[in-house]
């Protein structure tokens, strides 16, 4: 029965790119186990094709375009922050036990897109936010995950002083841009910082980053409930979350993704209307 070459097949661009980066890999280490075997037609009928020109790639092009991709996706080109795809390149398997991982968020990037110059002053807002993180804090890495979502990993705490030092240069970047005072209640960096347990240490890392969200995502709670100017630290570990809620006599439950904050004065009784906020799908953890 005379051989025939497979149809050429086009990867669909909504497959994650490290998907397509391992499909690669793998065709890449076939190829060599059977150029080492010296099987002619195996090695044919293994080929992967060029999807315009319908011609078969030998394993050199198909390296060669791998790690081009590599290259390109490694980099988000609006902010100069690594991507996402690169975040979980190198973190896929987990965190090490000295990695402490940072959920930011930008608040008030709608405000600037809206009031304050349009998208450029937005996209200009992003990138301060990681320049800004990255000048203060040594030896951080900071990976975007979303529109106005990175995460950042170091190896030693970040601490409260340094985290009002990020906003202050932040905040200067903004107001340089604009020619305006933008106030701090106007666009600040929000973030939730944790490290892996024991059980998470070279694991997926999808919990760590889960937890660090969830304590960003109280922090917003606690903004929108009391306003900016009420001392809500704007990073935390969910210790120092616990705590600062303790002392300040705020409740927050969690339902699916749906968190409710409360404020109470005296002992099971609630004296704040509940507010609440949705979590929007996690895309530093999700949709990869």
């Amino acid at each position: 029965m005379p051989h025939r070459e497979p149809e050429p097949r086009e990867v669909s661009p909504m497959v994650d790119s490290n998907q397509q980066i391992s499909a690669m890999s793998e065709f890449i280490g076939r190829q060599s186990v059977l150029l080492e075997q010296g099987s002619a037609e195996d090695i044919s009928s293994n080929s992967l094709y060029d999807v315009r020109s319908r011609e078969p790639l030998d394993i050199d092009e198909v390296r060669d375009r791998r790690d081009n991709y590599i290259e390109e996706t490694r980099i988000d080109n609006t902010t100069g922050a690594y991507s996402r795809e690169e975040l979980f390149r190198r973190y896929g398997r987990g965190f090490s036990e000295d990695n402490r991982v940072l959920a930011i968020d930008v608040a008030g990037l709608k405000v600037l897109n809206d009031f304050y110059g349009g998208h450029k002053t937005g996209d200009i807002a992003l990138k301060g936010a990681v320049s800004a993180i990255a000048s203060i804090i040594p030896g951080i890495t900071v990976f975007r995950t979303g529109g106005d979502e990175f995460v950042a990993v170091s190896d030693d705490d970040v601490t409260q002083e340094q985290w009002e030092k990020v906003n202050d240069l932040y905040l200067s970047t903004i107001n340089e841009v604009t020619e305006k005072k933008v106030g701090k209640d106007r666009t600040f960096l929000r973030a939730g910082q944790t490290s892996p347990t024991k059980e998470e240490v070279n694991n997926r890392p999808d919990g760590v980053i889960s937890r660090a969200d969830n304590v960003e995502i109280e922090i917003k709670l606690l903004i929108n409930m009391l306003g900016s100017k009420k001392d809500v630290p704007l990073l935390a570990t969910p210790e120092e979350l616990e705590d600062w809620k303790k002392r300040n006599k705020i409740k927050i439950e969690w339902d699916g993704d749906k968190a409710t904050a409360f404020q109470t004065w005296k002992l099971g009784e609630k004296r704040y209307a509940p507010t609440y906020v949705r979590r929007r799908g996690s895309r530093r953890v999700r949709g990869r």
